[in-house]
């Protein structure tokens, strides 16, 4: 159970920061990940010139992380601990193309128990 206390606060500060009560409505989740990709050279996040107009767009309506850092320098394990919140000592991932260990709920498992539909689009054999 402890372990799914870092995601439960995980998931509960992102809707407080986004101004959600139990009372108001459920926002949409939009969750997008970028690979190898330096802030700096985002628009959104101050680069002078207009390389990501659509991520812009979305970004100027929505809740977007300005000091955010990976906790492993690898995708397969640092997305599995974006997925379900756990610090990649606790999840025993330590490298890519490992799958997840069915103990562990992952955010979107705990989104669709809630209501939501879930999807994923995935450009990476990861």
């Amino acid at each position: 159970m402890k372990k799914y206390i870092y995601l439960i606060f995980t998931v509960a500060l992102f809707f407080t920061a986004a101004g959600v009560t139990q009372a108001g409505p459920r926002p949409n989740v939009l969750l997008i990940t970028l690979d190898t990709t330096r802030s700096d050279h985002l628009s959104c996040y101050g680069y002078v010139r207009k390389t990501t107009p659509n991520i812009d767009r979305l970004a100027e309506d929505s809740v977007l992380f300005k000091n955010a850092v990976s906790v492993i320098p690898l995708t397969g394990p640092s997305h599995l601990s974006i997925m379900t919140g756990l610090h990649p000592g606790s999840h025993q991932v330590f490298a890519n193309a490992v799958p997840v260990s069915k103990k562990f709920a992952t955010m979107a498992e705990i989104l669709r128990k809630d209501g939501y539909e879930t999807g994923a689009f995935v450009s990476v054999w990861l």
